[in-house]
């Protein structure tokens, strides 16, 4: 069993993406790679990639495009029709699977249709045409909304795709299906699709297949009984030929198609004179180099945009940078505020450094003077002990003398008195005592009257140096002749026993002076 080839054709915006979704419910193969959807034909496209470059690659070798409404494969060269040919049967065996059944859908193979055909026929595998046909005006209504072209080119090249694909598909079997109408009845086209390809289909799938057309996603309509205006004969001979319904593709269809495609030639000749095709022909020739720099031309347009996006880019993080300088020289105005103020406290902190280190040395200075000052105070205070310890004895010693004065000196006070003393007395008191201790004795009377005069309290106060001195004097001349001197033995026996030891003594004294 050969293999099988469904070629959808049709002029672009017919509906021939619609009909080949339908086709690949059934068992067939598409290819491996498939052209994306888009907002454009948001189901997709059902095209294959390569089959669609290796087109372009045809159509731009003649320096021709999709939209030019004079292509003719006569200008091919037979070598470079087999090169083509070749390439053609690359892809082939490339993207289609070996031994499977094919679709294939690229509205461009109404142009180069011919090539296909012959390679496919090399291969031994049956060829089939669906023809999906649309009311000329809504294709050139899409055109001018997807193109932006004028309606004039979009009805001169749906024309110009009609008779090239009718005319190329003879003698092959076709089936002629027109948008506005057979689409509307998904299940009978299903089956007339299923009867004509002979290509199986499941349930699951036939179900798929009828609900893959979407009313809305058909923008453009319009009807073939509209009120026409002046159109050219061979338009309107094509425009009333193909509004019969159905399309009966017999001897006399294809005799008017030859017609119109005869008179179309004829007008475009007369309407194409040598001048005109001469200038097509220097335009494109230069259609690749417009094409190169169009390209450069959007290279550099989005360079452009892409650098004036990083200018916006930059000028918004300089305005940025902007904003953060001032706020740092804000800070750093700041920081230099709080600097100054922190030499100015620091220049006060110095100064009252300076002051306190002043103030410091004074201190030494008076802590010396202290110190030499509680040194002298201790010395002082040690003295002021010493004397005091010293006054102590001293007053100990007073009291002792005092109570011995009191029993055996107070009868001599008279006697010892410089007014009372006579000669007598002074030699006799000279002889007991001796010239120093009577003088020091004399001076103790005195100093002895006047402690008797000084309160308790006062005595304390008083200046006790020179008293010490005399009573030091008695006290040292007792300590160095305590034996020899009369007033110790007075002082130690009392008044009775000195006058026991010295009775003789005294008598012979006072007989001599007698």
């Amino acid at each position: 069993m050969s293999r099988k080839c469904i070629i959808v054709l049709g002029m672009h915006r017919s509906g021939t993406s619609l009909c080949t979704g339908v086709l690949s419910h059934f068992n067939a193969d598409l290819g491996s790679h498939l052209l994306d959807p888009n907002e454009e034909n948001p189901k997709g496209f059902f095209e294959n990639t390569s089959v669609l470059g290796i087109n372009k690659a045809i159509l731009h070798s003649l320096n021709a495009d999709w939209d030019d409404y004079q292509i003719t494969l006569k200008a091919l060269s037979q070598e470079s029709k087999e090169t083509w040919q070749e390439r053609i049967r690359q892809v082939l065996q490339d993207q289609f699977a070996v031994g499977s059944s094919i679709v294939i859908k690229d509205p461009r193979l109404c142009l180069l249709l011919p090539l296909w055909l012959e390679v496919l026929t090399e291969l031994d595998i049956d060829t089939s045409i669906v023809i999906v046909h649309r009311h000329p005006f809504e294709v050139a209504k899409s055109l001018a909304k997807r193109n932006e072209f004028s309606i004039q080119k979009g009805l001169l090249l749906w024309m110009h795709y009609f008779l090239e694909l009718e005319y190329h598909s003879r003698n092959l079997p076709r089936l002629f299906l027109r948008y506005s109408d057979d689409f509307e009845d998904m299940p009978d086209l299903v089956s007339r699709l299923k009867s004509f390809t002979g290509l199986a289909i499941t349930k699951k799938k036939r179900q798929q297949a009828i609900h893959f057309f979407e009313h809305e996603l058909k923008h453009q309509n319009q009807s073939f009984t509209n009120e026409r205006t002046y159109y050219p004969p061979p338009f309107t001979k094509l425009l009333n030929l193909i509004e019969t319904k159905p399309l009966c593709d017999n001897e006399s269809f294809r005799r008017t198609m030859d017609e119109c495609q005869a008179e179309h030639h004829q007008q475009l000749s007369w309407f194409h004179p040598t001048e005109i095709q001469a200038s097509i022909r220097k335009l494109k020739s230069l259609a690749p180099e417009y094409t190169r720099l169009e390209k450069a031309h959007s290279s550099q347009n989005q360079k452009l945009k892409k650098t004036a996006t990083e200018l916006k880019t930059v000028q918004h993080e300089f305005a940025l940078s902007q904003k953060e300088l001032v706020s740092i020289q804000q800070k750093t105005i700041s920081i230099q505020e709080s600097f100054l103020a922190t030499q100015q406290t620091l220049t006060s902190s110095q100064k009252k450094c300076m002051e306190l280190e002043g103030a410091n040395q004074h201190l030494q200075k008076t802590g010396d003077v202290l110190s030499e000052q509680i040194a002298h105070l201790q010395l002082k205070t040690k003295e002021l002990l010493q004397n005091i310890d010293l006054m102590n004895i001293t007053q100990e010693n007073l009291a002792e003398i005092s109570r011995y004065y009191r029993q055996q000196i107070e009868p001599l006070e008279d006697a010892l008195s410089v007014k009372q003393m006579n000669g007598w007395n002074k030699a006799l008191l000279r002889w007991l005592l001796g010239e120093d201790v009577l003088t020091a004795l004399r001076r103790l009377l005195i100093w002895q009257t006047k402690l008797k005069e000084i309160p308790k309290d006062s005595l304390e106060q008083a200046d006790m140096q020179e008293y010490l001195r005399m009573n030091g004097d008695i006290r040292r001349f007792v300590e160095k002749n305590p034996l020899q001197s009369p007033l110790w033995h007075y002082i130690m026996h009392g008044h009775e026993e000195m006058l026991k030891h010295q009775r003789e003594p005294l008598a012979k004294l006072q007989s001599k002076t007698l």
